[in-house]
């Protein structure tokens, strides 16, 4: 009869060895069941934390790479602010996000509200220029000439007295002096793209007559150093600056100065006209950089 199999025992690769015979042993053994050699108690046994091989629990070094087998806990205080510096970045980041949120419309954007309209800023900046100024000349007005009308000679009677009539006087209006509106003093444009528009207050509620042209008159440097004065004839009180101007002007002195006056032609062309009356004083003078 056949007597029943044995319990079948398995071993791993670090199972422990009998020492006198060499036989691998189970961990609940005390004798060796080959050679009955007394074994020792075995110990219970961990990895190292250094080279991952098993060893006893209680070793303070490790016997395959001779370094403490235990692993370090990271220290309490160095666990403590580190949690501390993660807060107060979290924080700051927090801050920032209502911060722009506040101050921006990225809210109203992302609610799909309407952006609100932004004023244009205007930022006026003097520039002082080391070039000689250029005398303003002084304008003396003519006297205004009244017309004398021509009268028929009337049929005088035969015995009546020859009395001369009296020759009535006719005199044209004159105006006060315009009033600039814009631009403002001393404004700085920043490129020669940028569209300098002068503006001005009628002298007039019924506006100028047939005859009568506003002359604009815009004094600069030229590129040749020399003082430049260009006159320009409008019925409007807005005239655009040419573009030509800004190259015309030397770079390292880009003021302009302008003023306005009405001036009274013979006909009603004022460029080809051979007779100019000024009817009203010159506006103040403003002036504008053009960079």
């Amino acid at each position: 009869m056949l007597n029943p199999p044995e319990k079948l025992i398995v071993f791993d690769d670090d199972a422990t060895r009998c020492p006198r015979c060499g036989k691998r042993l189970s961990a609940d053994v005390g004798v060796c069941p080959a050679c009955g050699y007394a074994l020792i108690a075995r110990h219970v046994r961990i990895r190292c934390a250094r080279c991952k091989k098993r060893i006893p629990a209680d070793a303070r070094v490790c016997p395959r790479c001779g370094q403490d087998p235990h692993p370090k806990p990271i220290p309490r205080v160095v666990r403590l602010g580190a949690l501390v510096i993660g807060g107060l970045m979290l924080l700051v980041c927090i801050g920032w996000v209502a911060y722009r949120a506040m101050t921006t419309d990225v809210l109203s954007r992302a609610l799909g509200q309407p952006e609100p309209t932004r004023a244009p800023t205007i930022v006026q900046m003097l520039y002082v220029v080391a070039t000689p100024v250029t005398p303003t000349p002084t304008i003396v007005f003519p006297p205004t000439l009244a017309p004398t009308p021509r009268v028929s000679p009337s049929a005088t009677p035969r015995g009546a007295r020859n009395t001369p009539l009296p020759v009535p006087t006719v005199s044209l209006p004159g105006y006060g002096a315009p009033q600039l509106i814009a631009p403002l003093n001393a404004l700085i444009y920043p490129n020669g793209d940028a569209q300098v528009v002068l503006e001005w207050q009628s002298v007039s509620p019924s506006g100028l007559r047939e005859n009568e042209w506003y002359a604009i008159t815009v004094a600069y440097t030229a590129r040749d150093g020399k003082p430049a004065t260009q006159t320009r004839w409008t019925k409007e009180t807005r005239w655009t600056v040419p573009s030509a101007y800004w190259s015309d002007a030397a770079p390292d002195a880009r003021t302009f100065r302008w003023q306005v006056s009405v001036v009274r032609v013979e006909g009603i062309d004022p460029i080809t006209s051979t007779s100019r009356v000024q009817v009203s004083p010159p506006s103040a003078t403003r002036t504008f950089i053009w960079n």
